[in-house]
């Protein structure tokens, strides 16, 4: 349900991507979805469907408050103090899914795993991204053989 693509060469993103058995419908089609962790708490994000039958979110270039809420609602979902059950509502005629609240114990073990494959893949980002990690760098300005006018 949710993606952490690397979009840069140390710049990992947030995704959504929702998925059902029977679902089609057009590629490119938008729709609105409601996140929600309890009645009073969520996010409203538009989602867009993809070739293979689901619908997708990925964090826009310019960031606004539901993009923020969506931060906080998943903060919510992965807490290991208390997490939430997450709920999602649709436009259309979908029913509503609700995804359980985990135990404590999943959660913990469930973001120790997710910082370790996020570390993992920011050290792929040199290799990804055609830079090299070992590269000498300066902060000073490059000095030229040809004199300046």
């Amino acid at each position: 349900m949710f993606e952490f693509p690397l979009v840069a060469l140390d710049n990992i993103s947030k995704a959504v991507r929702l998925e059902k058995d029977g679902w089609t419908f057009p590629a490119g089609q938008s729709t609105d979805v409601l996140l929600m962790v309890n009645y009073s708490t969520g996010t409203k994000i538009t989602v867009t469907s993809t070739e293979d039958m689901a619908l997708s979110a990925k964090k826009p270039d310019t960031i606004d408050a539901n993009w923020n809420m969506y931060s906080a609602v998943l903060g919510l979902v992965f807490s290991t103090k208390k997490p939430h059950p997450l709920f999602v509502k649709f436009e259309g005629n979908e029913e509503p899914w609700a995804v359980p609240q985990p135990s404590i114990e999943d959660t913990v073990g469930l973001n120790y795993g997710l910082e370790q494959c996020l570390n993992d893949l920011t050290q792929m980002g040199p290799t990804l991204f055609g830079t090299s990690a070992g590269d000498a760098t300066s902060p000073f300005a490059q000095e030229t053989d040809t004199p300046a006018p």
